[in-house]
């Protein structure tokens, strides 16, 4: 959708960003130098601690919907509770997070997953496809670190139950996929479909990705609607 720079000064007066916008002038990405013959490619390369992180998703699809139900998911505070999720237990949604945990956030259970600012624009992006917060429910990846200290941890096959309908997989590593846009992917058990959209911390930096998210998540709301 775009807006007015009225509509644009009242949205934003009340707290309101809307996330994507026909008409937001795009940040210039950094470019791949392009080898003869071929089109020039982006480059979202990973820091090297990403690139070395334990458990590293895999790239090809193949492997990623075999991969993906048994990752263990790591503890959020809810209500001063550790509990493996955020939300509604028979939510038709599943959200699953790419682990962004290190050395800087705080030893006990966090309360998201997300910095404030991509909270703010996960949260519009739910919006923007009419999913509330009792039709989701949000876990994290956890980290190699997190399950040493960890005597039982749930999975991601744990928190798929009957009422799951779809799985939202946030990845931070979007450039490492073999094939980065695609509409979905269904896992072997639970045989349930899932849509890739770059986390959001990649959305703000990135905002040519916007796009890509937008029509997977307009694929996901058909499933749910």
């Amino acid at each position: 959708m775009s807006f007015s720079p009225r509509q644009q000064h009242c949205l934003e007066a009340m707290g309101i960003v809307p996330w994507v916008s026909k008409s937001e002038k795009l940040r210039p990405m950094p470019l791949q130098d392009p080898s003869p013959g071929s089109e020039p490619t982006l480059n979202l390369t990973p820091a090297p601690e990403q690139i070395q992180r334990p458990g590293l998703m895999p790239q090809a699809v193949g492997e990623l919907k075999q991969w993906l139900p048994s990752q263990a998911v790591g503890l959020l505070s809810v209500r001063s509770m550790p509990l493996s999720f955020v939300g509604q237990a028979e939510a038709p949604l599943l959200v699953v997070v790419e682990s962004t945990k290190s050395a800087d956030l705080p030893q006990s259970p966090p309360t998201s997953p997300f910095k404030a600012e991509s909270a703010q624009l996960f949260d519009l992006m739910m919006r923007s496809i009419n999913i509330t917060l009792g039709q989701r429910k949000l876990c994290y990846l956890s980290s190699e670190t997190e399950l040493m200290g960890a005597e039982n941890s749930d999975n991601v096959m744990d928190l798929c139950v009957p009422q799951t309908r779809a799985v939202l997989l946030l990845v931070q590593d979007w450039n490492s996929l073999t094939v980065p846009v695609v509409d979905h992917f269904r896992m072997d058990q639970p045989p349930l479909p899932v849509w890739r959209i770059p986390h959001p911390d990649l959305l703000l930096e990135f905002n040519q990705l916007k796009r890509q998210a937008w029509v997977s998540l307009q694929a996901l709301q058909s499933v749910l609607s």
